[in-house]
């Protein structure tokens, strides 16, 4: 049951975010054609241990893991149909009052006109530097960073890597697209740079995937 966690969480977080925050129109059908196929993919899992959740009844990491990728995927405008079991997860875990008050259009902060929405077309990502974006990834950083300072060695927890150096990557992805200097996060971006030197992270990087656009392709 461990080993299926992980498979999911990776699935949905390293497999899925990266892509999922490409925020250029000119990538849209990459990062649909990405997220689409790791979806596939979850859906396979899901289909041998899900109930109401990803690991049967109870809420689990995976879950965590899974929403989040839902709320993207809908900004990419990706059609769902194809991953019922995904759909009735995510339907129920919106259910959930505590997924319910942590969703992004539940913040304080959040913008008035997208305070009733449940997902964001691409656009209004897209046009201007998204302060709010900045903000919550900056203040989320802060809280890791401090974490970090009490678990980490060459990795989030010692050295060996786990489920949160899979989650680690794709949020400094995102971070970076969304312009937030991570120099003023000196561990997360040591144990980021160590990361991206181990082949399983590299291979596995958006722009070193086959169907990259040739001008972010990485060597």
């Amino acid at each position: 049951m461990a080993r299926n966690k992980n498979n999911q969480c990776g699935v949905a977080t390293y497999g899925v975010y990266p892509t999922d925050n490409v925020i250029d129109l000119d990538k849209l059908s990459w990062a649909q054609h990405w997220i689409s196929t790791r979806f596939a993919n979850l859906e396979i899992l899901l289909a041998e241990t899900s109930g109401r959740c990803c690991l049967g009844d109870d809420i689990s990491v995976a879950d965590l893991c899974l929403v989040p990728q839902v709320y993207n995927a809908l900004r990419y405008e990706v059609d769902m149909t194809p991953y019922p079991i995904i759909s009735k997860i995510n339907a129920y875990l919106l259910t959930v009052e505590a997924f319910k008050q942590s969703h992004p259009s539940n913040q304080p902060d959040c913008p008035a006109d997208q305070k009733t929405q449940e997902s964001q077309n691409l656009d209004d990502l897209i046009h201007g530097d998204n302060p709010w974006a900045k903000h919550w990834i900056t203040t989320r950083f802060a809280n890791l960073e401090a974490l970090l300072a009490q678990s980490s060695g060459r990795c989030c927890v010692g050295d060996g890597v786990t489920v949160a150096d899979i989650c680690l990557v794709p949020q400094v992805f995102n971070a970076i697209n969304f312009g937030v200097d991570v120099n003023a996060y000196p561990l997360i971006n040591k144990i980021n740079s160590h990361l991206l030197s181990l082949d399983p992270f590299r291979h596995s990087h958006p722009f070193r995937q086959a169907d990259c656009p040739p001008e972010l392709r990485l060597q």
